[in-house]
């Protein structure tokens, strides 16, 4: 599989002035939560810089005593923008940043030099997996005008 578990997009959402959204909804089956599993939510293109990634999840891990980590981030940093997530233990949002780590990665993310893949990583497997959905959202700048 190419990572992409079943999606409704993803959809382009122009902001005008060089500001745009990725909005893709993940639909989630139990077999798909094993670890190290990637689910891409979008390509952001070159010359452009992630400004906020957020992550609503349904409850994927229905055990009395959850274990699923979930991740954000790129090939060269897999939890560059989320990190060590446990939103999808009982479902909720979680934004970029949201830990000291990933607030310094983050912070020091420049723009991408060519289209990248922005994918959500399971670190860590689910006690008893529990089919949902993921709504992930990336908004980006552009860093240099268009030519």
């Amino acid at each position: 599989r190419n990572g992409l578990v079943s999606a409704t997009g993803p959809r382009f959402l122009p902001m005008g002035r060089d500001v745009a959204v990725i909005e893709q909804t993940i639909t989630i089956a139990t077999g798909d939560i094993t670890l190290n599993a990637l689910w891409s939510i979008g390509y952001v293109p070159r010359n452009c810089r992630v400004l906020d990634v957020t992550l609503v999840c349904t409850s994927l891990d229905s055990n009395g005593t959850p274990l699923l980590v979930i991740a954000a981030g790129d090939p060269g940093d897999d939890d560059r923008f989320i990190a060590s997530a446990t939103t999808a233990r009982a479902g909720g949002r979680v934004s970029a940043g949201n830990t000291t780590a990933t607030g310094a990665s983050f912070a020091a993310h420049t723009g991408y030099t060519e289209d990248t893949l922005v994918s959500i990583k399971v670190s860590t497997s689910a006690a008893t997996a529990a089919a949902g959905t993921i709504k992930a959202t990336i908004l980006y700048e552009a860093t240099e005008p268009p030519v």
